[in-house]
């Protein structure tokens, strides 16, 4: 389900070359939203980071905040598959991830439909459908912002990292990636296995 932004963003952007901007068209030293860094999790700084999940007192379990950094993640390869082009690197990458995690997915899809079910009124499903589109717009604003040359250059180191995640190299993207954003969720106190409990 995309919403209207991120319809219009596309559109705007239609045909966007992945791997072959107009380097004219962008000076160097302009810097575009971090991209995914195999040393980093997928957003640079806290102040990148922000859920769509419930603010009011959610407070997301360790599995629910895990289950909406893989939807952010997927909605990101989405974006950018609509945004860079469909028939070659994005298509790809948006493919073989969507395909070889989509056991995952699913799992994370129901966590999340029971999350948001439990917090707001509506069907789960369409509150989840609601919910990604939110991801979706917020990943829309990135490219009308960045713009689609320099956007589409900085997410193709996202796309032969992401892309091609094993499923233990997206355990450990998901764990650095908890570690580094999980106190940003609302009203929590957060434990895991590789960050201490924050007041």
């Amino acid at each position: 389900m995309r919403s209207a932004v991120l319809m219009v963003a596309v559109a705007l952007i239609a045909g966007c070359g992945l791997l072959e901007p107009d380097e004219r068209a962008e000076p160097a030293a302009t810097a575009a939203r971090l991209p995914y860094d195999a040393a980093a999790p997928l957003y640079g700084r806290a102040a990148d980071f922000a859920t769509r999940l419930p603010a009011a007192g959610s407070c997301p379990t360790e599995d629910e905040r895990r289950s909406d950094l893989l939807i952010q993640l997927h909605t990101e390869l989405m974006v950018t598959r609509l945004t860079c082009g469909a028939g070659g690197v994005a298509n790809m990458a948006y493919a073989t991830f969507t395909e070889r995690h989509q056991a995952r997915l699913r799992t994370a899809q129901a966590t999340l439909e029971g999350l948001l079910g439990r917090h707001e009124r509506g069907n789960p499903a369409r509150l989840f459908d609601t919910y990604r589109t939110r991801v979706a717009n917020d990943e829309s604003q990135t490219v009308i912002a960045a713009g689609a040359t320099r956007y589409c250059r900085a997410q193709g180191r996202l796309l032969t990292g992401a892309g091609a995640f094993t499923d233990d190299e997206l355990e450990t993207f998901l764990r650095h990636a908890l570690a580094a954003y999980g106190t940003s969720y609302p009203g929590c106190s957060v434990r895991t296995a590789a960050s201490p409990v924050v007041p």
